[in-house]
């Protein structure tokens, strides 16, 4: 058989048999395609974890947020009355300001704050308390 120029049967022999081993070893083992998969899986787990302080730090920002809009109100009832306003209970030492409470319906009805603001927690169960007179354990 001819092949071309100088070309024999061992020499296509070789040929193909080099190309069969480079075509051969051109895919990836089982060990390095686990290795990519284990570090792709260890810089996920390394996001979530940023995630999950970033979201800790966003819900106490909304924390402070709703905190900060309270005092504002009743610095601008104190402003508006020179009093700040009373608890709904008398003798009571404190109320949680849940939006129908005395408090929040006075800061509500001159419309210093539009609503009370509801204070994220993990729990779902959180609010802002109101304390007036003095912090003594008496």
């Amino acid at each position: 058989m001819t092949y071309g120029v100088g070309m024999t049967d061992a020499g296509v022999q070789g040929r193909n048999y080099i190309n069969m081993v480079y075509y051969k070893n051109k895919g990836f083992t089982l060990i390095e395609l686990l290795v990519v998969i284990a570090i792709i899986g260890l810089l996920a787990s390394i996001v979530l974890v940023s995630l999950n302080s970033a979201r800790a730090k966003a819900r106490d920002v909304k924390r402070k947020v709703a905190i900060d809009s309270v005092i504002l109100a009743l610095a601008m009832y104190y402003d508006n009355h020179n009093v700040f306003p009373a608890n709904s209970y008398a003798g009571s030492r404190g109320t949680a300001l849940s939006g129908s409470d005395l408090i929040s319906t006075a800061l509500i009805s001159e419309k210093l704050i539009s609503r009370m603001p509801v204070v994220p927690s993990n729990s779902g169960t959180c609010g802002v308390a109101y304390y007036s007179g003095t912090w003594d354990s008496a």
